[in-house]
């Protein structure tokens, strides 16, 4: 008596086609995957584009970054040279670089020149912006992000407040003679 082992029989396992909702989340991942690579080559792109001066910027910028941190929330440094009030503000997890008039500034009040260089642990990307005020105005950061967005379009179609690479490398000389002259 011999077995016979009976032919098994196997059914191709078959999917629906893709309708409806299937059809278009198949699709945005599709994209989704497509658009990476061509991301990337824009972004690449785009530091070209910028130059050499924006990478100059981008890494004064760092070098304010870093330098600033190191400076105490709340103390107010006076400049050996120029005698102005250099601190750095902390408000609402922005990094902010304040520059103050001297004491003795002949103006009714004294203005403040505020460079914010990051939120949080992020430092900012060139352009950056300065933005003058009274002693007592608000700062950038006290502003709600509305207003902060209509300054930020104002800046950029104008670029009335952009600062330079020059004016970029005259803060860092100024923040480390300063900080310098004030050992902790």
């Amino acid at each position: 008596m011999t077995r016979t082992t009976k032919p098994r029989v196997t059914r191709a396992l078959r999917v629906a086609p893709a309708t409806g909702p299937g059809l278009a989340a198949e699709m945005a991942c599709a994209f989704v995957i497509a658009l990476v690579p061509v991301a990337g080559a824009m972004s690449l792109a785009a530091d070209i584009r910028r130059g050499r001066e924006r990478h100059r910027q981008d890494v004064l910028i760092g070098k304010l970054w870093a330098a600033l941190r190191r400076v105490p929330a709340g103390a107010v440094l006076a400049d050996p040279v120029t005698g102005s009030r250099v601190s750095a503000e902390r408000d609402g997890g922005f990094l902010i670089l304040a520059i103050t008039d001297p004491p003795g500034h002949p103006d009714v009040e004294a203005t403040v020149a505020r460079y914010t260089l990051g939120y949080w642990s992020v430092q900012a990307r060139p352009p950056l912006y300065r933005h003058l005020a009274g002693l007592h105005d608000a700062s950038p950061a006290r502003m709600r992000w509305q207003q902060r967005e209509r300054l930020a379009r104002f800046n950029a179609m104008t670029s009335a407040a952009e600062v330079t690479t020059e004016e970029l490398a005259g803060l860092l000389d100024q923040l480390t003679r300063t900080v310098a002259a004030h050992p902790a």
